[in-house]
């Protein structure tokens, strides 16, 4: 009993599996980075999901760790703010010079997720393109005792969370209960500057 021979085109079919046009562009990491530099900043970060190709273009790409505030510019005069901030940081917009970002914290939400076991990706994120490097918060009964934390490498939202945290602390000491934390987020502010 003889098994029938193959021909080598039958043999090099029998071997590759066949792939779409797509899959084989989308494959090619350059390709894919350029496809993915159209993408809106949220849409990339869920696009690390889809495999390991993505995920690795999403994290070696020094062009779309800019995009993401994963790395900043030194030489960059761009201030925009992170479209990607956690949900406890909300940046007001009027009545600033423009070398200040001025937040307000919603410290019920900083709180809950301080405490959270495995860290999100927005602790990694800086606050802006460009180094903001100090951040000021008012810890005072009348805004008159500020703390202060300077950051020379840039500030990352991880360093802020830190800093409002120990300032909270000296504030208003290491317990209260949720009714006070949502007293202060009414009224809580920070100054971050990038000078």
């Amino acid at each position: 009993m003889y098994l029938p021979l193959l021909s080598r085109n039958e043999m090099s079919e029998l071997e590759t599996p066949r792939y779409t046009a797509a899959q084989r562009m989308l494959g090619v990491g350059e390709l894919l980075e350029n496809v993915l530099l159209f993408v809106d900043e949220a849409d990339v970060l869920r696009c690390r999901r889809v495999n390991r190709k993505f995920f690795e273009v999403v994290t070696y790409s020094k062009t779309l760790q800019r995009r993401l505030y994963l790395d900043v510019d030194d030489g960059s005069d761009d201030r925009s703010i992170n479209p990607l901030a956690p949900t406890w940081f909300h940046h007001k917009k009027t009545g600033y010079r423009s070398s200040t970002i001025a937040a307000r914290i919603d410290l019920v939400d900083l709180w809950a997720q301080a405490q959270a076991e495995v860290k999100p990706l927005w602790h990694k994120m800086f606050i802006s393109k460009s180094k903001t490097k100090t951040c000021v918060i008012p810890v005072g009964s009348h805004t008159t005792v500020f703390y202060r934390r300077s950051y020379p490498d840039g500030m990352t939202f991880d360093d802020l969370l830190s800093a409002l945290i120990a300032a909270f602390e000296i504030r208003k000491g290491r317990r209260s209960s949720r009714e006070r934390l949502e007293e202060l987020s009414y009224d809580n502010s920070v100054l971050i500057y990038w000078t």
